[in-house]
């Protein structure tokens, strides 16, 4: 029997934006994972073909864990490209389009000036999305992320 996002433990109003994106029922790394990262949140390495709802699979339990009250960076998600960084922060904005406390979500890449980036990650912000260079351009630049509590590695193979 095809589980459900609620089943996995994912809020209404999340399911509200997913639906919205024409997604009905998880796939299946989504049922493996989310309840396990929602659950536990302990360290996982998962794997899965292009297309099969990877971003959706770990983006949807790291949206469950902010903390909105929170204007700080609380969780991480590290990309090898700009395209895919920019592919993550989007989706996860239209994962939250219906959520009822904002969770910001930033993206921090190269081909963008980086004043402008450090200027929209003072304002608040729970998620940033950015590519290990610009990551450590920022973190030059005295960015902190002692308050960061949840690190992803997208395609951690290609870093």
């Amino acid at each position: 029997m095809a589980q459900t996002f609620v089943d996995l433990g994912i809020p209404s109003d999340l399911i509200l934006g997913i639906e919205e994106l024409g997604i009905e029922t998880p796939t299946p790394i989504q049922q493996q994972v989310i309840p396990f990262l929602i659950k536990d949140g302990t360290d996982l390495i998962a794997q899965a073909q292009t297309g099969t709802g990877k971003t959706a699979a770990f983006g949807l339990p790291l949206l469950t864990k902010m903390d909105p009250d929170k204007a700080e960076i609380q969780g991480l998600i590290i990309a090898p490209t700009r395209e895919l960084a920019k592919q993550i922060g989007k989706q996860l904005f239209k994962y939250t389009k219906y959520a009822q406390d904002k969770i910001f979500v930033e993206v921090a890449a190269g081909g963008d000036k980086i004043e402008m980036q450090i200027e929209r990650l003072s304002r608040p912000t729970h998620i940033l999305v950015a590519t290990p260079g610009r990551l450590m351009e920022l973190l030059d630049a005295q960015m902190h992320l002692e308050s960061v509590n949840y690190l992803i590695l997208d395609e951690a193979d290609e870093m």
